[in-house]
């Protein structure tokens, strides 16, 4: 298990129509700036509209760079929900 930083990483979005056609999308960061292994971070993303008219799925992906300096990558990522949180 590796200690994670986010320099040079993010969250990535993609949403897709019925088709499986791309319609948008954007990146965030996590709050955190250092994560060991099993912590969590909340992230922020603001998307334009235009990204979820006629989506039917979405993608999330995560990125980052360790403190050894290997680079990690996480393709449709879990989003789990916080207590409280919209």
């Amino acid at each position: 298990m590796y200690c994670i930083r986010h320099v040079n990483g993010y969250i990535g979005l993609t949403t897709y129509d019925k088709n499986g056609g791309v319609l948008g999308t954007d990146t965030a960061y996590a709050r955190a700036d250092t994560l060991n292994p099993n912590q969590k971070s909340a992230f922020d993303m603001l998307s334009p509209k235009d990204n979820f008219d006629g989506m039917d799925s979405y993608q999330l992906s995560l990125q980052w760079d360790n403190l050894d300096g290997t680079e990690g990558y996480v393709e449709n990522a879990q989003l789990h929900k916080i207590n409280g949180t919209k």
